[in-house]
């Protein structure tokens, strides 16, 4: 049994009869996050939730380094390594400990949905294993330890501890991939699509495992850049497929036997990269970059596109009032389109480079912030400072909108990525940076904003529980007495 939901009937208020909600996220919604799950597992979700929304707040506060050491003032006493350190830092937290972390909690929560029992001790070994990793890494790079390799999607710093640390996150969340799989392996065909996704987003994760290990173990083994040029973009198909997930479970209720057909063969369609990347670490000669590139982009734009459409069309045709859960749904998918955009411009090693990932990477944490916002009352966790969530992710999603045309404005003018100078030492790039600049701010705020809401929520002491009203009739009442005392003004 859960909560009841909290529901006001606008009509009593002359508002055509309009349901709305006294909180913007249920205790009882239609997400199906989470049904009657018992201490054990409830437990361990909010692990897998602390340690994800620790790692944002860390690459936040990683970012504003980065932001710092390229103003004009911080460069005389904050060098160049420091500054791709910081780098390092905030990409790791960003694109891989946040997410993943994130797509941990998802997958615990689809195992216990579907009724299907995982190993409890597995995963709490995997949620402390990833922990000691994301504590190593976050030592290391706070203290500026080893030298600093801005390689795409894995980039890393030559140090043992860091190394030690990524290997032992990687450990942690490839054992809470496998626990679920092994705990789906009967039902994979009859769960729902969102599972079915996740399902697809936990496969792509140990296929990107397995490509690291093939690349290390050939003789003589390969580079760090060429090794992780397949393991990296075989994350971005975890996160992909994890955002898809979210973008459905925010959408609620029940689609259309079409649109879930559709659905279906979309994120199987996830699994083409998954099957072809490792092949490639097996053939003899120099890694084929270009066919890794070029397989792993078709595998991921198509069937996030085809989700994204599905979805889009179903949240148009959707007659009833609108749920605030469709906030964070509509930013994810339009940063999604607008990264989309700046990559179909083209990537010539610019700054529209680092707009394209802005847009993608910030579509994957605007779906997951929803989920957070969605979960915490199923997990009986009262939301510290609601009100501010309900306009939280407008702010993040419309920061990191101007920060990304910012970016493409200043890649016309020569603005490089990954470039220690000073936004004030190139004129030409001082309006597009100014942009940049603001958006910066807006999505720290709103950045900053979401990790004291949810994680004061979850650091609480006794995590106070929601406290269900003692009736529907008791609440309804005090509900239409403050409606009329309103009208009355």
């Amino acid at each position: 049994m859960g909560h009841p939901t909290y529901r006001v009937w606008k009509n009593e208020a002359g508002m055509n009869g309009k349901l709305v909600d006294r909180l913007w996220y249920r205790p009882n919604g239609d997400t199906g996050l989470a049904r009657s799950l018992d201490g054990s597992v409830r437990g361990l979700v909010i692990g897998w939730l602390r340690l994800s929304v620790a790692a944002l707040m860390v690459a936040g506060l990683f970012a504003i380094l980065v932001a710092f050491a390229r103003s004009l003032a911080a460069q005389g006493f904050v060098g160049e390594e420091y500054f791709k350190v910081s780098l390092v830092g905030h990409v790791t937290f960003s694109l891989t400990v946040w997410s993943l972390s994130f797509a941990g909690v998802l997958w615990t929560l689809a195992a216990a949905r579907t009724s299907t029992p995982s190993s409890l001790a597995v995963g709490w070994i995997s949620l402390w294993l990833s922990s000691a990793g994301a504590v190593l890494m976050a030592g290391a790079t706070a203290v500026g330890w080893g030298n600093p390799l801005l390689v795409d999607y894995v980039p890393t710093l030559e140090h043992p501890v860091f190394a030690v640390g990524l290997g032992v996150f990687f450990l942690g969340t490839g054992l809470c991939a496998v626990n679920f799989l092994v705990a789906l392996r009967h039902r994979i065909v009859s769960s729902p699509v969102d599972v079915k996704a996740l399902g697809a987003g936990a496969v792509a994760y140990l296929s990107a495992m397995l490509v690291l290990v093939l690349a290390f173990g050939v003789e003589g083994g390969m580079d760090w850049p060429t090794a992780t040029w397949g393991t990296g973009h075989l994350l971005q198909v975890t996160n992909s497929a994890t955002m898809a997930a979210a973008w459905i479970i925010l959408l609620g209720g029940e689609l259309p036997k079409r649109a879930r057909t559709v659905l279906s063969w979309a994120v199987l369609f996830y699994l083409l990269p998954v099957i072809s990347v490792p092949l490639f670490y097996l053939l003899p000669g120099p890694l084929r970059m270009g066919p890794v590139g070029t397989i792993t982009w078709t595998g991921l734009t198509v069937p996030t596109f085809g989700v994204w459409l599905v979805v889009g069309v179903a949240m148009v045709r959707r007659r009833r009032s609108p749920s605030p859960r469709l906030v964070p749904l509509f930013v994810s998918m339009l940063l999604f389109a607008v990264g989309g955009y700046a990559a179909l411009m083209g990537l010539e090693g610019d700054s529209k480079i680092t707009a394209h990932y802005h847009g993608t990477v910030g579509a994957v944490t605007v779906a997951l912030m929803g989920i957070a916002y969605c979960l915490l009352p199923d997990l009986k966790i009262r939301l510290w400072m609601p009100s501010l969530a309900r306009f939280q992710p407008l702010l993040y999603g419309g920061g990191l909108l101007l920060l990304i045309a910012g970016l493409f404005w200043a890649s016309n003018y020569g603005g490089q990525r990954k470039a220690f100078e000073a936004f004030a030492q190139n004129s030409s790039i001082l309006g597009p940076m100014g942009l940049f600049g603001l958006g910066a701010l807006l999505t720290v705020v709103g950045g900053l904003t979401f990790v004291l809401g949810v994680g004061v929520s979850l650091l609480a002491k006794g995590l106070t529980p929601l406290q269900a009203p003692s009736s529907d009739s008791d609440t309804l009442q005090e509900d239409r007495q403050r409606i009329r005392s309103e009208q009355l003004r």
